[in-house]
């Protein structure tokens, strides 16, 4: 997601969220590319969406394919200051951290 994202920056994400629309970025897993973090360019009546990385050298949206809504983990609500980490919240469990990897 770089230029959006750097190397080492976090975000803040929730679990919980109504809707996702064209320009929300998620976290998500992929059975090839493990856990992603991609901006939301389409969304389907069952909830899957199809995704793109904000770097024109990001793996296409092709090759990713439909996310389907049970394996996204978390819409993100913010970037963050901190390094290393992604912070996925819900008020009944603490912060998880979630590792990405740059692709």
């Amino acid at each position: 997601m770089f230029p959006t994202y750097k190397d080492e920056d976090f975000v803040l994400a929730t679990r919980r969220w109504r809707v996702l629309l064209p320009g929300d970025v998620v976290i998500a897993r992929h059975p090839r590319y493990k856990t992603i973090i991609k901006r939301v360019v389409e969304v389907a009546a069952d909830g899957s969406v199809r995704v793109k990385g904000d770097n024109a050298q990001s793996v296409c949206s092709d090759a990713i394919g439909w996310i389907k809504a049970n394996v996204i983990l978390a819409k993100v609500l913010k970037l963050g200051l901190c390094a290393n980490s992604v912070l996925v919240t819900e008020r009944s469990t603490p912060p998880q951290p979630y590792h990405l990897f740059h692709h």
